[in-house]
């Protein structure tokens, strides 16, 4: 930092995806203050991940919004078809691909979307090796901090290591304005979560 600058650290303990903890925080000298106002999402995105941070509420500045679209799946074949049905029906609408960011629990090559290049005419863009034009594809973990317009959650299963509760509250919450997730029939959706 330049002498006298400003240095930020925010934190959320229900996105310790790592398991880091913030304990390494408490021996700098801060001033800490406490968050109350959610500035990424909308007002029902917000409501849908609430239960993901044991119910503590926090204000949503962007009122409304769409429902949140949980679709069930049973094997990765269906839930790919799912993912290009219902990016198809979002580009029809008028949204530009360019919007969309897919996040997956795992990389491309061990999600439904092994092999694809496209889906339909629009290209699947690996942000982690490229930034053009396309639907924008990333793992859960590489994209915290991050956020889109569009969120599709891909590959929420239960008893998997890197689908944690953490895990699925960072993917959901990347969305800004629309979030969609796919899990496998046998995750739970957490209590009080409302859906489409």
């Amino acid at each position: 930092l330049k002498r006298g600058g400003h240095f930020y650290v925010f934190a959320d303990l229900n996105q310790d995806i790592f398991r880091n903890g913030i304990s390494s925080l408490k021996n700098m000298e801060m001033s800490k203050h406490k968050l109350t106002i959610n500035l990424r999402n909308t007002e029902k995105i917000n409501a849908w991940i609430t239960p993901f941070t044991g119910n503590k509420s926090i204000r949503s500045r962007l009122k409304g919004g769409m429902p949140v679209v949980a679709i069930t799946w049973q094997t990765p074949a269906e839930e790919r078809k799912m993912v290009e049905k219902e990016i198809g029906r979002l580009v029809s609408q008028g949204l530009s691909p360019n919007r969309i960011t897919i996040l997956s629990t795992h990389r491309k090559e061990k999600s439904c979307l092994q092999g694809l290049e496209r889906i339909k005419e629009w290209p699947i863009v690996d942000m982690k090796k490229d930034s053009g034009y396309g639907i924008k594809f990333n793992t859960i973990r590489s994209f915290k901090g991050l956020e889109a317009d569009v969120v599709l959650v891909i590959g929420v299963k239960a008893g998997d290591k890197v689908c944690t509760p953490a895990d699925v509250y960072v993917g959901a919450s990347r969305a800004r304005f629309l979030l969609y997730v796919f899990h496998h029939m046998d995750w739970q959706l957490p209590a009080n979560a409302t859906t489409q």
